[in-house]
């Protein structure tokens, strides 16, 4: 079972902010925890970062919702996921 904490809405924040956001709030998540980013384009260049910084097999990435204006994906920290 996949809990999710809250939504980011990350259309507010800077953009050179906003893949430290989310990487910050990925590292305080607990295993088996998720958040959902909000984002007014397709955020692939941050699950980019995340694969590398994390690996691919330490994270999923969900597209909840692919819209012309609204996106949002859910970020879940799996287990095996110490960062």
């Amino acid at each position: 079972m996949i809990i999710t904490k809250e939504e980011l809405d990350i259309r507010t924040i800077p953009l050179r902010e906003k893949y430290s956001t989310i990487s910050k709030r990925f590292k305080d998540l607990k295993v088996g925890e998720s958040f959902v980013i909000i984002s007014d384009y397709d955020s692939k260049q941050f699950r980019n970062q995340m694969d590398t910084e994390y690996g691919e097999a330490k994270f999923s990435w969900e597209y909840l919702e692919d819209g012309l204006d609204k996106w949002k994906i859910r970020i879940h920290k799996k287990a095996g996921c110490h960062q």
